[in-house]
């Protein structure tokens, strides 16, 4: 990868981050001024918005650690003025990412809006209340088998369904993920909040010694193959609220993005899924 992707990525990294945390107005007080421009508060807070709010309030009550962000806010800028200087803002990879910065932006904001209105307390519990099941301490143990291509994951799926086949030597030998080789597959007993959620719904569904697969996930190809399960005592609301909140955000997202996918005209090129 080369550096500029690198860059962008943990660019928008950061931009995503300042959304995921809600981040609201400051007041505007201006703490320093560089070549007569003005470095403000709220500035200064963007620029620890990877901080959780409690964090970041013990961090800028603390004189030293005040003085050392103040200094880094305002090297960035001293270099992003010397950027302008040298018109690299009309770079074309500046532009790019910037218009990308854009959409990420206002995507964030739109769900930001669309999906704190469900958000209530009344609707989280509701949610705690029919998905009990899943905010427990039940386990279960599980082998997988991970691969990129769905077909190579439903030939071994046949594969690993032939009696003469050991599962984990499958998984040792074809399995893309790195810890293959060392676990042969095996990624001990896992829980609810553990793994992908579509991982985590097919493994707890599915009986002990069966195999099941493919199972997306963005990592890739999933084969399961389910060991034992323990059942373990729900969890009461207080204990798990917040791991409840985000399960249904994150369910709320998905319906909100299904449904706007549904209503757009959407035309994706088969070369441009075939090429690299």
């Amino acid at each position: 990868m080369s550096i500029k992707a690198r860059t962008m990525n943990v660019s928008l990294a950061v931009m995503s981050i300042f959304f995921s945390l809600g981040l609201k107005e400051s007041n505007g007080k201006n703490i320093a001024t560089v070549n007569g421009k003005l470095i403000t508060q709220q500035e200064l807070n963007l620029s620890l918005t990877a901080l959780n709010e409690g964090l970041k309030k013990k961090y800028l009550n603390d004189i030293d650690f005040r003085k050392e962000a103040i200094s880094n806010i305002i090297d960035l800028e001293v270099l992003a003025q010397e950027a302008e200087k040298l018109k690299l803002s009309e770079d074309p990879f500046f532009r790019d990412s910037l218009s990308l910065y854009r959409k990420k932006m206002l995507a964030n904001l739109l769900l930001e809006k669309e999906i704190s209105l469900k958000l209530t307390e009344k609707e989280v519990k509701e949610y705690y209340q029919i998905h009990r099941d899943i905010f427990s301490t039940d386990q279960v143990h599980v082998q997988h088998l991970l691969v990129k291509d769905q077909d190579e994951a439903k030939r071994l799926l046949a594969l690993s369904k032939d009696s003469k086949n050991d599962f984990q030597e499958l998984a040792e030998r074809y399995s893309i993920d790195p810890a293959a080789k060392n676990n042969r597959g095996d990624l001990g007993f896992i829980t609810h909040d553990l793994m992908d959620p579509e991982f985590t719904r097919v493994a707890f569904s599915t009986l002990p010694g069966q195999v099941v697969g493919p199972v997306h996930t963005l990592l890739g190809y999933h084969l399961i193959k389910v060991i034992q399960k323990k059942i373990g005592k729900p969890l009461e609301f207080a204990e798990v609220e917040l791991q409840v909140k985000m399960a249904l955000r994150e369910e709320l997202i998905r319906g909100y993005k299904a449904k706007m996918r549904r209503q757009a005209k959407i035309e994706v090129h088969d070369q441009a899924v075939l090429e690299n």
